[in-house]
């Protein structure tokens, strides 16, 4: 009884982290998938694997973000796989992208007209060609060669994309092929999906392989990078990717957390509950749903250095209190879809010469424009381009 209230305890902190983050994961989630379905689902995850629990709420919060950005759910077949694994002793989220959740990235970038990826199995007649006058033929058996448990054996592995200017790229890879690039890649190469899955982890190797010559999407580079840093075993860092604003900076778990949750609770209204370390979680505050980040010491993105005000207050500040880097007065002239388009793509150039992650991003643009981006005024994408320039000068200052 103890272990399921226990468990209650810290899905009640992950809902919390959640319900903070939805603001962030809204901003970066692509258009076919909301922040109410991505904060179901990840629960869901959680609730299906209670590993994820024991792991720091840093690497959660950063996991749930990269699934936003990359616009994969965390369901495990068909978008992203969350896996815990100890660094350090450090129990941490890795997220690794399934296959399938590769082949929609790549056809989200807008210039493949079909993306088909193919299992040859032994007994079927498959021939590959290089040169002036490529090749590639693959016609199944209805009878294929099947392994002890019954299933067909994989033998080659292979993608035909076309594009939309009606050029076409494939790239093919034999059993023999996949194998070795496991065992000089994979930190798991006789445990795991490889012994499992084989199928799916060969079509994973082929389309990663051949993809480097496709349009890529930043998103697909970043699911690419994931995917081949967990192969390796190389950690992913993923916490850089957790809203600054809504994450404590120590590696606290959700279990300490949920921890200290119950005590504040015991406590009463008061901090004194929890323990020093621990004081105060901000991933645990009590807060209406969806609420606006207050300017605290972490608005300042990091690492950059802090920043000055943009905007004076109406009335003098102490010296102590935060100043709001807000526009000073509401306005209401709004921007033309051109010049709003062009607003955004500088505004983005910025962020990228910046090399902000995609907590920071999120986080500006909750920070300065305050609605929806088609009827933000005009005068929160210049306070927004003001600051990130003023950020550039100070770089370039401190050199």
């Amino acid at each position: 009884m103890a272990e399921i209230v226990k468990k209650q305890d810290k899905l009640q902190t992950v809902r919390q982290l959640l319900e903070r983050m939805r603001p962030q994961m809204e901003l970066a989630l692509p258009k076919h998938l909301t922040g109410e379905r991505m904060a179901r689902v990840a629960l869901t995850a959680c609730i299906q694997n209670s590993d994820l629990l024991e792991c720091t709420q840093a690497s959660l919060a950063g996991a749930f973000m990269v699934c936003s950005q990359l616009g994969l759910e965390p369901v495990g077949a068909g978008g992203a796989w969350l896996v815990p694994f100890r660094n350090k002793g450090i129990l941490t989220v890795t997220v690794i992208p399934d296959y399938r959740g590769l082949l929609d990235l790549i056809r989200r970038s807008g210039l493949i007209s079909s993306f088909q990826a193919r299992v040859v199995y032994e007994g079927d007649h498959f021939l590959r060609e290089y040169g002036l006058q490529e090749k590639l033929e693959h016609r199944p058996t209805d009878t294929p060669k099947v392994d002890e448990h019954g299933h067909p054996i994989p033998s080659a592995f292979y993608f035909i994309a076309k594009m939309k200017d009606g050029g076409v790229q494939w790239n093919a890879m034999t059993r023999l092929e996949v194998e070795r690039h496991r065992d000089r890649f994979s930190r798991a190469a006789k445990t795991g999906p490889w012994v499992t899955d084989f199928g799916p982890m060969g079509l994973k190797t082929v389309i990663r392989q051949g993809s480097k010559l496709l349009p890529q999407s930043a998103e697909y580079r970043l699911a690419v990078d994931l995917d081949e840093k967990a192969e390796l075993g190389l950690t992913q860092e993923i916490e850089q990717f957790a809203p600054p604003d809504v994450v404590d900076a120590k590696p606290s778990t959700i279990d300490q957390v949920s921890e200290a949750l119950r005590q504040s609770q015991d406590a009463g209204p008061t901090t004194s509950g929890i323990a020093p370390e621990m004081s105060p979680p901000s991933v645990i505050q009590p807060a209406p749903p969806m609420p606006a980040p207050a300017p605290t010491e972490a608005a300042s993105v990091a690492p950059l250095s802090p920043a000055p005000a943009v905007a004076v207050p109406a009335a003098p500040a102490p010296a102590s209190a935060p100043v709001d880097v807000g526009p000073t007065a509401p306005a209401t002239e709004t921007l033309g879809d051109i010049a709003r388009s062009e607003a955004i793509g500088r505004i983005e150039t910025l962020m990228v010469k910046l090399k902000l992650n995609p907590g920071q991003t999120a986080y500006l643009w909750q920070r300065y424009v305050k609605g929806p981006r088609d009827k933000a005024p005009k005068a929160e994408f210049d306070a927004l381009q003001a600051e990130l320039e003023g950020i550039i000068a100070r770089r370039k200052n401190k050199r």
